[in-house]
């Protein structure tokens, strides 16, 4: 862990997941990040769970949520791309089934000013693959997306509600505080630059 002006101020371990799980599609797995109170934000996305660490104990949020369903063909893609890509390492290797819902969410952000982002699940949907070709087996004719959605918490676990960017937008190494987030974003060109967004929290 590093200052404001990267000196080293402490080295923390790790959080270690409650449970061992396969590796698998659509398989929950243990999440973590920090949050700028300098604790840990933790969760097992096979319930809506969220436990940040504070000084006087944790804080622990909690939703009552209907779990996403996994679509049949979702399910199917996911499964045939994942098991080819495992057996170039292991021509033994077999998956688990793949589970009929989705994790409840499978990433946790912290914002700056101790917000907590969570990516929540959202049914995917199909799309043709412009670069698909057919004498590659292992390109698919159909691609899967998902798009992108958050609940948004204040830091004492008040829900403000959801933010559903806009399709193609990425949130991948984002910095968020208060209602901007910062990110890259790549051109036609491929050129990346620095964005600055302005976030609008809906209810939910």
């Amino acid at each position: 862990m590093l200052g404001p002006d990267g000196t080293p101020v402490d080295t923390l371990a790790e959080p270690s997941s409650p449970s061992p799980t396969p590796f698998a599609p659509f398989i929950p797995r243990f999440q973590w990040t920090y949050h700028p109170s300098g604790h840990f934000l933790t969760g097992m996305p096979s319930e809506y769970r969220i436990d940040l660490a504070r000084d006087d104990g944790v804080l622990r949020i909690e939703r009552a949520a209907d779990p996403v369903p996994v679509l049949e063909e979702e399910g199917a893609h996911a499964r045939e791309q994942f098991v080819r890509a495992m057996r170039e390492m292991d021509p033994d290797w077999s998956s688990p089934p793949v589970p009929k819902h989705k994790p409840f969410f499978s990433a946790l952000s912290a914002g700056r000013d101790g917000r907590i982002w969570v990516r929540v699940a959202a049914e995917g949907y199909p799309v043709e693959n412009e670069d698909h070709d057919p004498a590659d087996p292992g390109s698919m004719p159909v691609l899967w997306r998902t798009p992108l959605r958050f609940d948004v918490f204040e830091p004492d676990g008040t829900y403000l509600g959801v933010v559903a960017p806009p399709e193609g937008a990425s949130f991948s190494n984002a910095v968020f505080d208060g209602d901007h987030v910062w990110g890259v974003t790549q051109d036609d060109l491929g050129v990346a630059r620095v964005v600055r967004s302005r976030i609008v929290v809906g209810g939910g």
